[in-house]
């Protein structure tokens, strides 16, 4: 399956990917949501994983885009903190 996550944070970026990796997943990776969008438009994901508090494009703008272009792709939202 391939998952892409958006994660501005390196750590959370690196063990998501890491695990979902180890777990035989195709996994493409972002640190915002408009280098995400721009991922998934180039090679389509099933999954999307996308953090809500990131530069450039937040989490909330990014799923209401991949909702619009990719109605059937499955999105699930973290967050780590508050702004």
């Amino acid at each position: 399956m391939r998952i892409l996550v958006m994660e501005d944070d390196a750590v959370t970026l690196c063990l998501l990917s890491g695990l979902l990796g180890s777990m035989g997943h195709d996994v493409a990776t972002a640190t915002n949501g408009l280098d995400g969008m721009a991922s998934l438009r180039r090679v389509p994901a099933e999954v999307v994983i996308t953090d809500i508090i990131m530069p450039e494009q937040d989490g909330l703008a990014t799923i209401t885009q991949v909702r619009r272009e990719y109605p059937d792709v499955k999105v699930i939202a973290i967050s780590g903190g508050a702004e």
